[in-house]
């Protein structure tokens, strides 16, 4: 009953207010002073009645009205509540919202509240957002502006950094390095150095992210020409994070990753700083081996070869006891000796394939050619030189 009863009383005061707002004979131009009250009591009526559609639609009206009649500041609150309201009756299709909220901030910028007016837009962006509408970007970054615009860098750095953490959330990097570009010259009008220094490695962050280094490492260098930037921390964070990738070294990107002092930046870039990670899949190279040759996938089991070898040395008396092994080769540092080494070892341990074939370890070729040289010239030099001397004796 109580909610009919409502209802009864917002047609009535309705009514009365587009008879205000109807011209006649007697009344020529439309009465918004007098027809503001009872469309403001038509609309909570309809609120309280649940009649939520009808209530939206005359808190619309409302607004107008009071636009109309020079009441500015109500027109745009009342325009929000609008807006609240056809969110909770119809929240899946928030189109009538938004641009109830951008009417709002229209309001304010009228009145020349551009504060309100970009507070307006951020209260609509994250209110869409809630229902599920994403298109809100544009309503971040005209806050901005109008911040911008406001000339009021000290009020206007937490819109700038609402708007970077919505971007970074929907991975828009390269419109959030330009957020920070924009945060920078807000700092620098104002001479906060430090800020200026966050915002720096920010972009330096966001450029790893987008997995372009080389524009992480000219942003970096260009930061340098600020004289306080490579004295301070952040300058040393982004200098060991551009490092590490630059080399694919993970063991060093997990350290620099691990540093407390990222905690000190905005919370979307601590978050995003440690999603970085290397380019590819880092794998481990394979573990080196000492034998020589390398085996092929055709050779014959180990056992097969064990095998054999000792059946064919068995036969003969100057064959070896065991199998050669290449791992007791000692290389060196020439390949020309290590192969020359490698294939008399293959010589000495290869059963022989016909009868005619010398044994290997018989070193009576090298022997035989050893000994003449060393017997004649040995006893001829010491001779000559001595005749040579009594030649030269004049005594």
């Amino acid at each position: 009953m109580s909610s009919s009863k409502k209802l009864r009383e917002g047609e009535e005061a309705l009514a009365k207010a587009e008879k205000l707002l109807t011209t006649s004979m007697f009344r020529w131009s439309p009465d918004y002073m007098a027809a503001s009250p009872y469309l403001e009591k038509a609309a909570e009526a309809f609120r309280a009645g649940q009649a939520l559609d009808r209530a939206a639609k005359t808190f619309v009206r409302l607004a107008e009205v009071q636009h109309k009649n020079g009441a500015v500041f109500r027109a745009a609150m009342h325009m929000e509540t609008a807006a609240k309201i056809h969110l909770q009756y119809a929240p899946k299709q928030p189109a009538p919202a938004m641009q109830y909220y951008q009417l709002g901030s229209a309001y304010y910028s009228e009145m020349g509240e551009l504060g309100k007016a970009a507070e307006m837009l951020l209260k609509g962006a994250t209110a869409l957002e809630a229902v599920g509408m994403m298109d809100v970007k544009h309503l971040y970054l005209e806050a901005c502006d109008l911040m911008e615009t406001q000339d009021k860098p000290h009020f206007a750095v937490d819109t700038f950094r609402k708007t970077a953490a919505f971007l970074i959330k929907r991975k828009d990097y390269a419109d959030a390095v330009g957020n920070y570009e924009r945060q920078i010259a807000l700092f620098r009008s104002m001479g906060q150095k430090e800020n200026m220094y966050k915002c720096f490695a920010s972009i330096v962050v966001l450029k790893c992210a987008m997995q372009d280094v080389i524009a992480a490492d000219q942003a970096y260098m260009a930061h340098l020409q600020d004289d306080g930037f490579l004295s301070s921390d952040e300058c040393a964070l982004s200098e060991d994070l551009i490092g590490a990738l630059k080399r694919s070294d993970d063991a060093l990107l997990q350290v620099v990753l691990k540093k407390p002092t990222w905690q000190y930046l905005d919370t979307s870039i601590g978050r995003l700083v440690r999603t970085i990670s290397l380019y590819g899949s880092a794998k481990p190279a394979a573990s080196k081996t000492t034998t020589f040759p390398p085996s092929t996938a055709q050779a014959p089991p180990s056992t097969m070869v064990a095998s054999s070898q000792s059946a064919s040395f068995g036969s003969s008396s100057t064959a070896p006891a065991s199998a050669f092994s290449f791992d007791e080769l000692e290389f060196s540092s020439s390949p020309a000796v290590d192969t020359a080494a490698a294939m008399a070892a293959l010589h000495v341990s290869a059963p022989p394939s016909t009868a005619t074939a010398a044994p290997a370890t018989q070193p009576a070729p090298v022997a035989p050619a050893s000994a003449p040289i060393q017997s004649a010239p040995v006893t001829a030099v010491p001779t000559s030189l001595a005749t040579e001397e009594d030649m030269f004796d004049l005594t």
